[in-house]
């Protein structure tokens, strides 16, 4: 390694360590999980998830039939994203 990218990279630590310690613990404002938790009336964290992983070469199938699946998850009362690939009850 050289010497102009070693101290680069000790420069660069210190940044970021500047960086996170400047960063707040918990931001301000209302939490995320506590207006979940207050909206569907029980812990959030406790409440199940299904997931399902698409491998990156079916990405264009679910692109094409993304309309199609959509339509049919609206009609049924669920919300549906393609890009996050996850569905949400509306209330």
């Amino acid at each position: 390694m050289t010497e102009g990218l070693g101290k680069f990279m000790d420069d660069f630590a210190a940044l970021v360590q500047l960086a996170q310690a400047r960063q707040q613990r918990f931001p301000r404002g209302e939490q995320l999980l506590n207006t979940l938790s207050e909206h569907l009336g029980l812990p959030a964290n406790e409440v199940p998830v299904v997931v399902e992983e698409i491998s990156a070469h079916r990405f264009a199938d679910v692109d094409s039939c993304s309309p199609t699946w959509q339509r049919r998850i609206r009609s049924s009362g669920w919300s549906a994203s393609a890009a996050g690939t996850s569905a949400t009850t509306l209330p």
